[in-house]
């Protein structure tokens, strides 16, 4: 555990975590954005670049830059002046406050950039199912093991071993569901129906402590039985009839963070 100088110096410094934290959010926002747009469609998020998806024409690095390039360009293409969607500079926002929420919910400590990769997933599976598509396990796999391998060298650090055993508890019962889910069903539809936002919920709602962990399962199985009743009851369709699972997922995570605050759970310290 950190002494009472540090833990003073760290409370002191949290707005500066928050900026920092933020202004961080708005670059993986971007990111985010690639992520959602090609791995559904099994395109590398590393090459090609940015691109016009109407006129293919690359992004320039000065028409790149996160929430200001959008605004600069009025919301359109430079080259073919194709609308760009608002989604764009929406989701870089969302991502800023997100990681600014939970810099000052953590503080400037190591518990953050997991927490932040946690949370960026779940956000990244959301968005996927709000666009008509089945969720990446890919995304959710890499995004979770990232997130429980930083946060299990932050509770090291600490020796805080009850959050590496919450951890611990929430990552297995996460994989387990998934597991049950992959066994009840053909593989095609467990691939593509499969609540893949719990993985990266799991080991999240684990850290949060006891609080944060009861309200974030018991609204993840409300509210998941009240999208498949939706799924089930629609004559629309699956994905007109529901969000899909991850968003779900998402809406339970926020509430299990701010349940975790409200209850004088230390995220981070």
């Amino acid at each position: 555990m950190l002494p009472h100088g540090s833990f003073t110096a760290v409370v002191g410094a949290r707005p500066a975590a928050v900026v920092v934290a933020a202004a961080t959010g708005l670059v993986v926002g971007s990111f985010l954005n690639v992520v959602v747009y090609r791995t559904p469609r099994k395109v590398s998020v590393v090459r090609p670049g940015s691109f016009c998806p109407t006129c293919e024409t690359p992004i320039r690095g000065y028409d790149n830059v996160p929430l200001v390039s959008w605004l600069l360009l009025r919301g359109r293409c430079r080259t073919c002046r194709t609308p760009i969607s608002v989604r764009y500079p929406a989701v870089e926002l969302a991502t800023a406050v997100l990681f600014g929420s939970l810099a000052w919910l953590a503080g400037p400590h190591w518990t953050l950039p997991g927490l932040c990769v946690l949370a960026a997933t779940v956000l990244v599976l959301a968005l996927i199912e709000l666009d008509g598509l089945p969720p990446e396990p890919g995304v959710a796999q890499v995004g979770t093991v990232a997130g429980v391998a930083l946060l299990t060298a932050a509770a090291l650090a600490d020796q805080r071993w009850w959050r590496l055993i919450g951890m611990s508890i929430g990552t297995f019962a996460a994989v387990g569901i998934l597991a049950l889910v992959a066994r009840t069903r053909t593989r095609t539809t467990a691939m593509a129906r499969a609540p893949w936002g719990l993985l990266p919920a799991g080991p999240l709602f684990g850290w949060l402590g006891p609080i944060g962990s009861l309200v974030g399962v018991a609204l993840t199985v409300a509210v998941l039985l009240a999208e498949r009743k939706m799924r089930h009851s629609s004559r629309f369709g699956i994905r007109e009839g529901a969000p899909g699972a991850s968003v779900a997922v998402g809406a339970a995570a926020v509430a299990a963070v701010i349940s975790a605050w409200a209850g004088g759970s230390s995220v981070g310290l």
